[in-house]
């Protein structure tokens, strides 16, 4: 989620950023591992594979910091 106020957030058509609420408020819950929210998406990605995407990335980071 961009920061309220921020150059994004002000011109979000050209840095191809759609945000579905209206409140900031609930942008900013970090939520619980495998429940959470997004409230941005692109052309090419939706909110719910921008989650996807973050919890792929979450996994193959912690697998990094686990390797002997």
């Amino acid at each position: 989620m961009p920061y309220k106020g921020s150059r994004i957030t002000e011109d979000m058509d050209s840095f191809d950023i759609q945000v579905d609420s209206e409140s900031f408020e609930d942008a900013w819950y970090k939520g619980i591992p495998g429940h959470y929210r997004c409230h941005v998406s692109t052309s090419g990605l939706s909110a719910v594979e921008i989650v996807e995407w973050r919890d792929k990335i979450e996994n193959e980071l912690g697998k990094l910091r686990n390797r002997d």
